[in-house]
């Protein structure tokens, strides 16, 4: 599941976690070696090393507890589907009552960790015009849904949780991969996410991190072409699927993946 990120209690906890992130070693205070992994500075000092993991999705919800020492499951993933619709109230009691039998699956009580999409976010009525306009919306009704099922609840973008795995447990977990540098992640699905670290820590500069519009059709010379499903369709398969490699409509959606793509980081570039 893509919320493999270890989250994880309270809002002093999760403090302390933040201050964790910002300097990664193994070695103490007192000069003693220190457990760590990947951006993570300690293990032993988490809030909690386990979680329920949970990725909400328009089609689909998959959870698995998890480990935050290694990012393995604990137990087999399980998925739940579901259908949402253009009622937010409906999605809202879809949503509750699966992720309310995810729950009950795993017979969890502990840490729950949440990672939602765009489609999602709009899908429940939650303002999806930023990243933290998401995390923020999704997480007041998600920990509402859960009270008394869930000891803390943290919810985050899809992408943002990819970056935290990948910068803790995955292949940028290396310090020489982030030390000092800026990483860029990127996920791509229906829509091409992006979140950014530096030297460790995750960039919350707004103006970058807002969610970038629906492709451009291509009226001005310069424009990215769109992306071949949004053309022409009434409405996007759920859930979304891009076109078979080889047809004219795949070169089309991977030209507009690769322009957008290179739009994201020239951005980067640009950052104060």
């Amino acid at each position: 599941a893509a919320a493999t990120r270890a989250p994880l209690a309270g809002p002093r906890q999760l403090r302390r976690l933040r201050r964790l992130t910002r300097r990664v070693g193994t070695e103490g205070p007192n000069g003693e070696t220190v457990q760590s992994q990947g951006i993570l500075k300690s293990i032993p000092d988490l809030p909690k090393t386990q979680a329920l993991g949970i990725e909400l999705r328009a089609s689909a919800a998959l959870a698995a507890p998890i480990s935050a020492r290694d990012g393995s499951f604990l137990e087999e993933p399980f998925r739940i589907r579901h259908e949402l619709g253009a009622d937010v109230a409906v999605n809202e009691r879809e949503v509750g009552n699966t992720l309310r039998k995810l729950i009950a699956r795993f017979k969890w009580k502990g840490v729950v960790g949440c990672s939602i999409t765009k489609q999602v976010s709009r899908m429940l009525g939650v303002d999806d015009s930023t990243f933290s306009s998401m995390e923020a919306g999704a997480s007041t009704l998600i920990s509402k849904i859960l009270r008394g099922k869930a000891s803390f609840v943290h919810v985050m973008v899809h992408t943002t949780a990819a970056g935290y795995s990948d910068l803790v447990w995955g292949e940028s977990a290396n310090e020489e991969v982030w030390r000092e540098k800026v990483v860029l992640v990127c996920t791509l699905g229906k829509n091409l996410g992006a979140v950014l670290f530096n030297d460790g820590r995750r960039v919350r500069n707004s103006e970058w991190c807002r969610v970038t519009a629906e492709p451009l059709q291509g009226e001005e010379p310069d424009a990215c072409p769109p992306q071949a499903s949004e053309s022409g369709q009434a409405a996007l398969p759920i859930p979304f699927a891009p076109p078979a490699p080889g047809s004219a409509q795949w070169d089309a959606w991977a030209d507009a993946i690769d322009c957008q793509l290179s739009e994201v980081i020239q951005s980067v570039t640009a950052l104060d």
